[in-house]
């Protein structure tokens, strides 16, 4: 039998609170490190998969399938899902990473199959570019049909063989490194989810009473999903972002894993970025990020400084 430590489970359970948390969607304050970058994904991913190649995306330089459909095409949108009895249309357009991201990840697996994959950063441009060419109506069927259709719950919509529920797929729990694992010794190209814990960030320091009384989707744990595509006769794991890449600075920063108590107080805008710009200042420069390779290379990445004009632009994606 394998043995667990105390403080493995203890973290488990703290792990599978916030997957609670996430769900509920509740405003709270952040209490744990955050990061923003795809890079706490990567030294994960190859810490389980030591001799392959985790591909990523690139700091600022990966394209957004979510940013779909564009403003004069979401009424168009909206009336398809109506159609398909989607109630809230704007909810789940407005936090549609799940289709997204299998989308991204079976156009992947596809263009690896066919022998077209070159970066990540280029698959992302060349998918979104030909998604975005389509007719409105067309794009929204291809995305959201076998979605808005399941009869099971995610994360079983990624296909039969994606069996369990979320905490097996939980980017930081145990659980989800023996999924990984297993889909590495796969040996066709394939593709599983892993879910990300997120914080999404407002723009204010929210008081108690602030945070029970907001309706907006601000100041809360929220729940990401990646895709994860396999590819065994390369060593190369592939992970499909909808969202592109992190943008430093942004309203939504992934939790830190293995995951920690945060150092600083807890807070519904202060993100780890803020905090990293700070130190920066204090030290006399600015705050340094790494850049994370498509081939797995960490590079030192850019001195960055605080955004100018407003906090962060919202979205639950």
């Amino acid at each position: 039998m394998l043995y667990i430590v105390p403080e493995t489970i203890e973290i488990m359970k703290s792990i599978e609170k916030l997957l609670e948390l996430a769900l509920e969607r509740k405003p709270l304050r952040l209490t744990y490190e955050s990061c923003y970058s795809h890079g706490n994904l990567y030294t994960s991913l190859k810490s389980i998969l030591p001799s392959w190649d985790i591909c990523i995306p690139e700091e600022h330089t990966c394209a957004a399938l979510s940013d779909w459909p564009a403003k004069i095409n979401r009424d168009v949108v909206k009336d398809w899902l109506k159609k398909q009895n989607i109630q809230d249309t704007d909810d789940l357009l407005d936090g549609a990473c799940e289709p997204f991201a299998f989308y991204l990840s079976s156009k992947i697996k596809l263009m690896i199959e066919n022998g077209n994959f070159d970066s990540v950063e280029a698959s992302y441009q060349s998918i979104k570019l030909e998604f975005d060419n389509l007719n409105p109506r067309d794009a929204a069927k291809l995305v959201f049909e076998k979605f808005v259709q399941q009869e099971l719950q995610s994360p079983s919509f990624w296909g039969p063989e994606i069996v369990g529920s979320y905490k097996d797929y939980l980017f930081g729990h145990e659980n989800s490194k023996n999924s990984i694992q297993e889909a590495a010794n796969v040996p066709h190209v394939h593709i599983m989810p892993l879910y990300v814990l997120n914080y999404i960030f407002d723009g204010n320091e929210l008081s108690d009473h602030d945070l029970q009384s907001t309706v907006e989707e601000t100041a809360q744990y929220s729940l990401h999903v990646v895709g994860l595509v396999f590819d065994k006769s390369r060593n190369r794991v592939v992970i499909a972002d909808p969202n592109g890449s992190l943008i430093p600075g942004s309203n939504i920063e992934f939790l830190s894993m293995p995951l920690k108590r945060r150092k600083a107080k807890a807070s519904t805008s202060t993100s780890r970025f803020d905090l990293d710009i700070k130190k920066g200042q204090r030290s006399g420069g600015a705050a340094e990020v790494f850049i994370a390779k498509s081939n797995g290379e960490l590079l030192p990445g850019a001195n960055l400084t605080m955004i100018s004009g407003g906090k962060r632009s919202f979205s639950k994606k």
